[in-house]
């Protein structure tokens, strides 16, 4: 907890000092043993035979032969020896899972000879190893569907909050998106509004619902009985992942956080944009843990606290607790407001913006510059 140092570069109290250098984790780093693949050896020496030496790695099988055995006038060498010889494999990415050795009585073999036959296939299986695939790669031509461009622009909303919700009643919002399973289940039958299950994979069973997906895990779960549109973290930056989603039966796909407008008008030369979404105002999910930070530093159920985790330089990021999970997002909103005309002039089918904590106040202000920029 305390570090004495002699003060060459004229520290000040209370200035703060990164440690670089941990003693600790360097040992730890320096011990650490790296993984290794088993191989399998065998040898046969035969007197008045070559002697053979093989090697099996998975499907993988290499070796070679030596110098005829000869008989032993003075020393005859073990199989014990052979095996510590064979099995000598430090520096090596191998370890020796099971040696077999076939060899006649009374036999000479020099220890330089069984050292130099097993560098040479240790060497060829390294290299072939190295230079595999792993897995079988495979071309296809792909063609992109450029489909029709559009001439309006619908609006996509996101709220956490019943009180959030209740703001869009005052504007022509397309979609409405939530990740508040009771605010989906009472405004369901009368809104045109969309569950978007955790990215951390629940038991959740939906038949017949519009979900907005995260991952492909989602789309592979739910895409035979409901109707879904692609989330913002699936991370769609190209005309190729947009065909690809809506070719396996995605409505609507959100672009990644990290698209650009020169990103988008890239996109535009190749695909139509009409089922295409960006969000133009959102704080993005920075993390998420299968694991309760707040109650398990508060010690506490109640969930309508506001948290948040201040970083060294005083940034402060905010933490959302739900179900047992901790979301940390960015420390600001990602505002885009003043690119929707940019947008609507390149056809984009979709603007969304999306509210974490905002109040209706809040929420209103923002909505009318979506609509009236």
């Amino acid at each position: 907890e305390i570090i004495y140092l002699d003060n060459k570069f004229n520290l000040s109290k209370c200035k703060i000092i990164r440690k670089t250098i941990d003693k600790k984790l360097n040992n730890e780093i320096n011990n650490f043993e790296p993984r290794r693949v088993g191989i399998d050896i065998k040898c046969n020496a035969k007197l008045g035979e070559a002697l053979y030496l093989e090697i099996k790695c998975d499907e993988d099988v290499i070796s070679t032969t030596g110098n005829v055995v000869e008989s032993s006038i003075n020393a005859p060498i073990s199989n014990d020896r052979i095996k510590e010889q064979l099995t000598k494999l430090g520096g090596t990415p191998f370890i020796c899972n099971n040696i077999e050795i076939n060899s006649s009585d009374n036999i000479f073999i020099s220890i330089k000879e069984l050292n130099e036959l097993r560098r040479e296939l240790i060497d060829k299986l390294t290299n072939i190893r190295e230079n595999k695939l792993p897995h079988e790669y495979k071309k296809n031509n792909y063609i992109v569907n450029y489909g029709d461009n559009v001439s309006n622009t619908n609006v996509n909303v996101y709220v956490k909050t019943k009180e959030q919700l209740e703001v869009l009643s005052k504007y022509k919002i397309d979609s409405i998106y939530t990740d508040n399973k009771d605010l989906y289940d009472e405004y369901k039958n009368n809104l045109n509004i969309l569950y978007n299950p955790s990215r951390v994979d629940k038991k959740e069973d939906f038949n017949n619902e519009k979900i907005l997906v995260n991952t492909s895990s989602q789309i592979d779960k739910y895409i035979n009985n409901n109707t879904l549109y692609g989330d913002t973290y699936l991370n769609v930056l190209n005309s190729y992942s947009i065909d690809y989603l809506e070719k396996l039966g995605l409505k609507r796909i959100c672009l990644s956080y990290e698209s650009t407008i020169d990103n988008i008008k890239e996109i535009s030369k190749h695909k139509s944009l009409s089922n295409v979404e960006v969000i133009v105002y959102g704080t993005p999910e920075l993390m998420i843990m299968k694991h309760d930070v707040i109650g398990y530093l508060t010690n506490s159920n109640e969930y309508d606290h506001n948290y948040e985790l201040e970083s060294i330089n005083k940034d402060r990021f905010k933490v959302v607790r739900k179900d047992n999970l901790t979301t940390i997002y960015h420390k600001e909103p990602i505002n885009r407001l003043d690119q929707i005309k940019e947008l609507k002039e390149l056809n984009i089918g979709n603007i969304r913006v999306d509210f974490l904590n905002e109040n209706k106040y809040e929420v209103d202000k923002i909505l009318k510059e979506v609509f009236y920029e």
